[in-house]
């Protein structure tokens, strides 16, 4: 047991780590666009950050903490690919946090679809819309050219 909480907090501060990271790098490029006096690329940087951030904490209304960490990265890195992602999430449980038995496998289905992502080079607008419910979770992906797909997975407590 004790060995589960010690890699769940390293998990945790890995993740935390790599939005320092992240935060970092944004922060250099609206201030070398600042020092170059170039005000709107700035500003569009910014506004890039915000709406970034927006998904990003849309994200952490799933009650599965590693679920919302793999997308809060998944994003992230997508985003520095140059898509723009979009997340809306709608939690129907009563549940802020909890832990499921069958969480991992989600993750391992939901790296295949987002490595389908990151290797294509189609660079647009990725839509997705989370359903989360007591026993099942859903994933619509809309595609840059509407196309769309569903995952769903059950949960198992």
């Amino acid at each position: 047991m004790q060995k589960g909480k010690m890699d769940y907090i390293a998990y945790i501060k890995e993740s935390l780590r790599g939005q320092r990271h992240d935060f970092m790098n944004y922060f250099q490029i609206v201030y070398a666009y600042i020092q170059l006096g170039k005000t709107n690329e700035a500003i569009d940087s910014i506004n890039k950050v915000i709406s970034l951030n927006m998904s990003l904490s849309n994200i952490y209304n799933l009650s599965l903490f590693h679920v919302s960490v793999y997308l809060d990265r998944m994003v992230r890195e997508l985003d520095d690919l140059e898509h723009e992602i979009i997340i809306k999430v709608n939690n129907h449980t009563d549940y802020d946090l909890r832990l499921i038995d069958n969480e991992k496998e989600i993750l391992d289905d939901l790296d295949c679809i987002f490595k389908g992502f990151m290797d294509s080079d189609d660079v647009g607008i990725i839509n997705i819309e989370v359903e989360e419910f007591e026993d099942s979770i859903r994933f619509l992906f809309v595609g840059k050219n509407k196309s769309s797909s569903t995952y769903a997975f059950t949960i198992r407590p």
